[in-house]
């Protein structure tokens, strides 16, 4: 999961991608915006809960992508993300998560 919140990082500063505009925030933000860090870690956050319990599958993916629609979802509202960045921010952690578990 450090691993890949690292390399997300690093992959928001290569894209370098603006925010939406200020004047739409409810929060003030940090850093780029995409692909979405909230939206990525609770990805990483959940894949990495279920699979510790054992659960594969069809469960495992349904529980990350609730994870990453709901955060993700949340920081559309407060106007610190696209939902590009969001829908970035779940495709990289459930790739992130394939190539690391299998």
């Amino acid at each position: 999961m450090a691993a890949g919140a690292v390399v997300r990082r690093r992959l928001s500063r290569l894209i370098a991608r603006e925010r939406p505009p200020a004047a739409v925030w409810l929060i003030e933000p940090e850093g780029f915006s995409l692909p979405s860090k909230h939206t990525t870690l609770a990805v990483l956050t959940a894949g990495a809960t279920v699979r510790a319990l054992g659960v594969r599958g069809g469960s495992l993916r349904a529980a990350t992508l609730r994870a990453g629609a709901g955060i993700g979802a949340s920081r559309v509202y407060l106007g610190v993300h696209w939902p590009t960045d969001v829908i970035a921010g779940w495709l990289f952690a459930e790739g992130w998560l394939r190539v690391t578990h299998g």
